[in-house]
């Protein structure tokens, strides 16, 4: 599991102040990435071959709104390793409370779209991060 601290910006809030659902999403996204950075793991491209994750599925439940301002943690872990396949797990809380939780799908492709085996050592990585 790794955490990502975030800020609720303006910009992220609707008019009633509280943030827009869409922007769990982005907050996901952001914790992935800087998961995958951390563990050494190219973000945009998974080594040399130029292999991308494509978003395959997506979803949110809300709990708590969050507002401008608040200190949020977004937790990510590895559900599923898939062949061609990753599985994250997300959750926002801020302090105790949870905000959201979610999960994204992503296959991983090559340069023209066609899912590919995950490389031996990205799948060695993600796979000490699976929640148990």
């Amino acid at each position: 599991m790794h955490t990502t601290r975030l800020r609720v910006r303006l910009s992220e809030t609707d008019q009633n102040g509280v943030v827009y659902y869409s922007q769990y999403f982005v907050y996901f996204d952001v914790a992935k990435s800087n998961f995958l950075r951390h563990e050494g793991i190219d973000p945009i491209n998974l080594g040399d071959r130029r292999l991308r994750l494509l978003a395959a599925e997506t979803h949110c439940t809300f709990h708590t709104p969050a507002k401008f301002e608040d200190s949020v943690a977004v937790r990510v872990w590895v559900r599923k390793l898939g062949n061609s396949s990753i599985i994250f797990d997300f959750d926002v809380k801020k302090g105790r409370t949870a905000l959201a939780e979610g999960y994204i799908a992503n296959v991983l492709v090559d340069a023209v779209g066609r899912p590919v085996r995950l490389p031996r050592g990205a799948r060695l990585k993600l796979a000490r991060h699976m929640r148990k």
